[in-house]
């Protein structure tokens, strides 16, 4: 009796934990067979430098489109030349594209693909993906020439998630302010897909009603600087700074920090790694050359710093920043406008030495936000300049090669369907977006955008979803905080 005692316990003692893992492989299947795939939470790995946060299959009658959110986890700058993705490990992967092609150390963007294939909704879909990168240890600011083998990089990783029925991991464009009828503390965001814009929703008002404030947003948080309140005659301008924070469902309560050295408006303004640099503007009637930079935080831009001059005193400056440098273009000085172009570096000691490039093809006096810079190139749109006592509204769009902080020759593209000034662009997904705006005669709410050809060109504008209301100068901004 004890001997058969003694032999069950070693029996149990060599095998039970063999039993222990059955049973939890059993309750496994239990539960993956009986928990709606609905509320199993997606899931993606990573190998190499960059970092998957979160994965989205959408599907729909037709397609299936597979969303990533990557981060770049490397110590240096990663500009993404090529995504694709597929469903099932041995097939093959659909090309598709990323929300922004220049990720700084910690930045994030959504890349997307959509195949042509349909499941349905609520099924557990398994798949891969890869991601073809440049990267550079030298910098961002030699990204155009790193070009030696070692240089170039192909990150892949896994994911499962359950296909769903709406697609909701998409960046957001914020609007903020401008002026519709009278000026505005309205805030409207929607979000950006590969079609387009989908329908607007409104979110929390800014604190005073306002326009040509310059918006950026930094790690989550969107921060506005100055602006035109519209106050008195001749109008007032203001130096409140406010931040809100960014959620995918829109912004939390705004608040207020440093104020900004001056009180302006029509300046430009920018961030990168962690600082907000701003150009230039207008207060009084008085046109400003002054250029000023803060480190911000979720605490607010603290402790503005000058940092130079601009090499006109001007306002409404078309400034974009890409690869660690800032490019602006034309501006107001007086009558006419100007056609000047400069870039300068950007770096956490302030704005480097003004560098003139090659001139812009007409002289744009009013603008609001009309150039936005993605895979290489600059892009404008529109504009406005007072000659005499009259003004010309444009339809123009223009664009360059932006290489190592230098501009190539304007070249000519495809026309904006409307003439327009005030309006404010952002790129995306290889597009670019134009807001609002002013066609000569009052504030319009159209919205267009248009396709990156491989050439740098534009293709035919496309309409998409109108804002609301009809607004001159607003201040839009992409978040990539999805």
């Amino acid at each position: 009796m004890d001997h058969k005692a003694q032999t069950a316990i070693e029996f149990m003692t060599v095998y039970g934990f063999v039993f222990v893992i059955i049973g939890i492989i059993i309750v496994a299947i239990i539960f993956y067979f009986n928990v709606p795939k609905n509320e199993i939470q997606p899931s993606c790995t990573s190998f190499g430098g960059m970092n998957c946060q979160n994965v989205e299959v959408y599907a729909n009658a037709t397609a299936t489109t597979i969303s990533v959110l990557l981060s770049n986890s490397q110590d240096a700058p990663i500009n993404i030349t090529g995504f694709s993705a597929g469903i099932g490990t041995g097939s093959s992967l659909t090309t598709g594209s990323c929300d922004r092609d220049l990720l700084y150390p910690g930045q994030a963007a959504i890349c997307t693909s959509e195949l042509n294939v349909v499941i349905n909704d609520y099924i557990l879909a398994r798949g891969v993906y890869s991601i073809k990168a440049q990267l550079c240890s030298a910098g961002v600011n030699m990204l155009p020439h790193c070009t030696s083998s070692n240089e170039n990089a192909t990150f892949t990783g896994s994911f499962f998630a359950t296909s769903t029925p709406s697609q909701s991991l998409l960046p957001e464009v914020y609007c903020v302010g401008g002026s519709s009828s009278g000026l505005s503390d309205s805030v409207y965001y929607s979000y950006i897909s590969q079609s387009g814009i989908t329908s607007w929703k409104s979110t929390t008002p800014y604190p005073i009603n306002d326009l040509a404030m310059p918006c950026v947003v930094s790690e989550g948080y969107i921060y506005c600087s100055g602006g035109n309140n519209g106050q008195g005659s001749p109008y007032t301008y203001s130096n409140t700074v406010y931040y809100a924070s960014i959620s995918h469902s829109g912004l939390g309560a705004w608040e207020y920090t440093a104020n900004y050295p001056l009180e302006d408006g029509y300046q430009s303004c920018t961030t990168q790694n962690g600082y907000f640099f701003c150009v230039a503007g207008q207060r009084y009637g008085i046109f400003a050359n002054a250029a000023y930079y803060a480190p911000i935080s979720s605490s607010g831009a603290v402790q503005w710093s000058f940092a130079g001059n601009y090499p006109k005193a001007a306002a409404s400056e078309a400034c974009a920043n890409y690869g660690g440098y800032i490019y602006c273009i034309g501006g107001n000085s007086g009558v006419p406008g100007i056609n000047s172009v400069y870039y300068a570096s950007l770096s956490s000691g302030g704005i480097g030495a003004w560098i003139a490039a090659n001139a812009y093809p007409v002289p744009i006096g009013e603008n609001n936000n009309p150039c936005a810079a993605s895979n290489g190139n600059i892009y404008c749109i529109g504009g406005n300049n007072y000659i005499g006592s009259g003004s010309t509204t444009y339809d123009y769009a223009y664009y360059a090669p932006i290489s190592g902080g230098n501009i190539g020759q304007w070249q000519a593209t495809n026309s904006y369907p409307i003439t327009v000034w005030g309006n404010s662009c952002v790129s995306a997904y290889n597009n670019i977006y134009c807001i609002g705006g002013n066609d000569g005669s009052g504030n319009v709410n159209s919205v267009y955008y248009s396709p990156i050809l491989s050439s740098g060109a534009l293709e035919t504008w496309q309409p998409t979803s109108n804002m609301p209301v009809a607004n001159g100068y607003p201040s839009c901004v992409v978040s990539y905080s999805a």
